[in-house]
């Protein structure tokens, strides 16, 4: 039979830290001047991302910016500034539209119940070689009750005492004929 004996147990010093040297030849610490990898997958992963460093570091550089950060809120500021500036331009583009059209309107006396009218025919009838102020003339032509007054296209100027009843009759016709109607006699 095998006797079961425990051994006592023995507390042992440990020797005290000795204090650095102070010869100034022997270094009491050595620099680390390289990084110990355990694994080559610790390598690779290592390389990935000083190599990324580096690219984002040449890419800033050529920005001109400390921070990817940085880069987009100047992009994102850049972007906004240049969506205000367009839709500035394309609202100062509708009023000179409107003032353009209103300019037309008045030269050939189109009264402001009409004008809506007027310019949905003058459109359809505006292409590259016809201009709004061109449209806006044969459209008056060919429907004279829209201004309610006969014109003198020479001058562009209405006489406003003229009602012509002939002419506003005419038009009535060609809508009617448009619209698959018999014309009134």
């Amino acid at each position: 039979m095998i006797e079961n004996k425990t051994e006592p147990i023995v507390e042992v010093e440990t020797p005290a830290k000795t204090e650095p040297t102070t010869n100034p030849v022997v270094a009491t610490e050595v620099p680390r001047l390289y990084k110990s990898f355990k694994t080559e997958e610790d390598w690779n992963k290592y390389l990935d991302g000083a190599l990324t460093q580096r690219m984002e570091k040449g890419v800033l550089d050529k920005l001109g910016a400390e921070s990817v950060e940085e880069i987009k809120t100047k992009y994102s500021t850049a972007i906004k500034e240049k969506a205000d500036l367009i839709n500035k331009n394309l609202e100062l583009e509708g009023k000179l539209a409107t003032i353009e059209t209103n300019t037309i309107f008045s030269k050939y006396n189109v009264p402001e119940t009409n004008r809506n009218d007027v310019l949905t025919l003058a459109k359809q009838k505006v292409t590259a070689d016809v201009n709004l102020d061109t449209a806006v003339k044969s459209v008056i032509e060919t429907y004279p009750s829209f201004i309610n007054a006969k014109l003198n296209f020479g001058t562009g100027k209405a006489d406003p005492k003229i009602v012509s009843k002939e002419a506003a009759k005419a038009d009535e016709n060609r809508l009617r004929r448009a619209a698959g109607l018999k014309p009134k006699l």
